[in-house]
């Protein structure tokens, strides 16, 4: 067994690909993902972060409550071999911008659209974060 978690998450989707990993709320009641379902979602969310520069050496912030989609972002960062760190959606404005540029985070990944208007009235306070 390896000693990374995105190794071990493949190590697990592998073994054990149609077994359930998350049984999580979609809005209308419940909704299912297989180990090989979230190893996809994750492998996908990385290409994308990897695309916007995440990697070694890189701070992705999340800035999201407890839901299965935080999960799934925080595997994808791992992936890159970034780091996260982590804001919680009701935190003010000042105080996202001040964590996120005190974290030294180069992206974001925001939970919904109220989120990203948020940071966006801080902007000129997260210079290092991608546009």
């Amino acid at each position: 067994m390896s000693g990374s978690i995105p190794a071990l998450l493949r190590e697990r989707a592998t073994a054990t690909p149609y077994t359930e990993a998350f049984r999580h709320p979609d809005g209308t009641g419940w909704s299912s993902l297989s180990w090989s379902a979230v190893q996809e979602r994750v492998r996908r969310l990385a290409l994308g972060l990897a695309g916007l520069g995440a990697g070694p050496g890189t701070t992705v912030a999340i800035l999201s409550g407890t839901r299965v989609e935080w999960i799934l972002a925080d595997l994808a960062v791992l992936a890159t071999g970034a780091a996260t760190t982590t804001v919680y959606p009701s935190n003010t404005a000042e105080e996202c911008a001040y964590i996120i540029s005190d974290s030294g985070a180069a992206l974001v990944v925001a939970e919904n659209a109220a989120q990203v208007a948020k940071l966006r009235g801080v902007r000129e306070s997260i210079p290092r974060c991608a546009a």
